[in-house]
């Protein structure tokens, strides 16, 4: 590990072991709709009809549509925060973490407003050093 006070202190021990809590949270259509203008959804165009079904009503509509990068967001968050900030043996600068890959597999396109429940496992840990990998299984 590095000398510098930023660096990271890593116990692989705790935090292979560490049993995250199920968390439940809920989202809104409101929700929905405030992530896909702020991903640029009708940036461009404030009536594209490809992307106008992620913020408005239309022509009988009966709910927008929610994109489905919209998951991105369910395995970050708890109910106290950021989800690696209580995690023991993992002391880091948050500001220096880096997301590097995600890969969602959906079966289905997501209900405009719903309860979703988080479940996440520590997959794998790569200490390489001056930093690590943090591999997290969400189902």
């Amino acid at each position: 590990m590095a000398s510098s006070s930023s660096a990271a202190r890593i116990d692989p021990e705790l935090v292979i072991s560490h049993k995250f809590l199920e968390e439940s949270f809920s989202y809104s259509e409101r929700d929905a709709a405030i992530y896909a203008l702020g991903v640029g959804a009708c940036a461009g165009d404030a009536v594209d009809e490809k992307e106008l079904k992620y913020v408005y009503h239309r022509d009988g509509q009966r709910s927008i549509e929610v994109l489905p990068t919209f998951a991105a967001l369910f395995p970050f968050k708890n109910n106290k925060g950021f989800i690696l900030a209580d995690v023991p043996g993992l002391e880091f600068d948050p500001k220096l973490l880096l997301h590097g890959q995600q890969y969602i597999e959906i079966y289905k396109p997501f209900p405009s407003s719903c309860s979703v429940k988080n479940k996440v496992t520590v997959a794998g840990l790569h200490d390489k050093g001056v930093y690590a990998t943090l591999l997290l299984q969400i189902g």
